[in-house]
């Protein structure tokens, strides 16, 4: 099993992985240049197994009261993107005052705490993890920044230099202290979807042998889904060497005119943490590394580092960081009507759906039936029935690929229940 990761994660893997070997391969290579120096075979630094076995550490818990979530996660061979799950750990948080909460793992790289609890002002936090392997790993102890309020969350039609006309959201907040305040953020958007070649009737299956199909009434809601997408970009910021303590319009999220997530109705969820200003060096380190082209370049692998070592007597390699954060969330919806005229506009979609039309045959010249092929690998869906027999649509129906018919494909038929039409 392989989760998703993102960009500042895959940075994460590879300046752990290549830490551990700089030196070593590059004193090595000298010496053998050294010895050899009249090869003038390339000498090429093979790719290992040995970068399996770090351990990366998403950690963040808020004073929002509810269920925390961290996520452990092991990198593999140096010359691959994939993370994988790491199960079985035994994950702890202990409060100051003697209170333990104990974390629960899931079928992923999501631990959830057994029990809903917030982090409180004045509190101090340490994070214990001891994975299935015996390898034991303690945070330094961590405290709850002063809380900070979205005040105004918006989105106004743009045109931008480079990326032209689109929606711009911005985000606007104010601190209760005059201490600077260091922030991290997050989204998470919502978007409807509606499937282009939909309809209200669907093909199905009476016999394959020999090949009989039939018309009927859809018998699941096709037309209009929901799909999530949450950010996976570092985006920090910090009132540090401001005049005042707060946060205007901040640029959170650049949608051009012709996305898709905007093409109907579209809503965005933006969460706004407080964190520390080691935490926010931290974050701000691994973005400047995620934007590198060269990760070989003059700033030497190994420099970043987190708040989460092995504990003592302990060995194994991690790399990550535990953050106690204060939260505060603001959402938003709009429509596309709110900006544009949509009447001479064609809605935006992941896939050109256009011209996609096929008629494949009930039986073929051999006896098998490419459309029931189709239907049961649910390859194309049902559009209508085919009056035209031109020279390249010869079946019976015309269908259209399932993406184009089916919102299915890209999201779920149930609206979440923050959802407002």
């Amino acid at each position: 099993m392989t989760i998703k990761i993102t960009k500042a994660m895959i940075v994460l893997k590879c300046f752990y992985a290549l830490r551990k070997v700089w030196t070593f391969r590059v004193i090595s290579f000298l010496i053998l240049t050294l010895i050899f120096d009249g090869c003038v075979e390339t000498f090429e630094i093979p790719t290992t197994s040995e970068f399996q076995n770090v351990l990366i550490v998403e950690a963040t818990i808020t004073d929002v009261f509810g269920v925390q979530e961290i996520k452990l996660s092991r990198t593999g061979p140096l010359g691959s993107d994939e993370l994988f799950p790491e199960l079985g750990a035994s994950i702890q948080i202990r409060q100051g005052n003697g209170t333990a909460y104990a974390f629960l793992g899931t079928s992923s790289e999501i631990y959830r705490s057994e029990i809903p609890f917030a982090a409180e002002p004045g509190a101090s936090y340490v994070m214990e993890i001891q994975t299935q392997f015996g390898e034991l790993f303690t945070s330094s102890p961590e405290q709850l920044p002063s809380a900070s309020t979205v005040d105004v969350l918006e989105a106004n039609a743009v045109v931008d230099e480079d990326r032209g006309e689109g929606v711009q959201i911005v985000l606007s907040s104010t601190a209760g202290g005059d201490e600077p305040q260091f922030y991290r953020y997050e989204y998470e958007e919502t978007y409807r979807i509606v499937a282009p070649q939909w309809s209200s009737r669907e093909l199905f299956i009476v016999s394959e042998n020999p090949p009989d199909v039939r018309i009927r009434d859809r018998q699941q809601q096709e037309l209009i889904c929901y799909g999530i997408s949450n950010s996976d970009e570092i985006l920090q910021f910090t009132t540090e060497g401001q005049a005042d303590n707060t946060v205007k319009e901040l640029p959170l999220r650049f949608l051009e005119k012709r996305n898709p997530f905007i093409a109907h109705r579209y809503s965005i969820l933006a969460k706004q943490f407080s964190i520390s200003p080691q935490a926010y060096r931290y974050y701000n380190t691994l973005r400047e590394l995620s934007g590198q082209n060269n990760l070989l370049s003059q700033q030497q692998p190994g420099f970043l580092v987190g708040n989460i070592l092995a504990a003592d007597g302990s060995t194994g390699d991690v790399t990550g960081y535990f953050s106690v954060a204060s939260l505060s969330e603001k959402r938003i919806f709009f429509d596309f009507d709110d900006f544009y005229d949509s009447v001479n506009i064609t809605p935006a979609y992941p896939v050109d759906c256009n011209d996609s039309f096929v008629a494949p045959l009930l039986v073929d010249q051999f006896g098998n039936s490419p459309l029931i092929e189709s239907m049961k690998n649910e390859v194309y869906e049902f559009l209508t029935l085919n009056r035209s027999f031109n020279s390249t649509l010869f079946g019976p129906f015309i269908m259209v690929p399932r993406i184009c018919g089916d919102c299915t494909v890209l999201g779920s038929n149930v609206p979440p229940e923050y959802w407002v039409d």
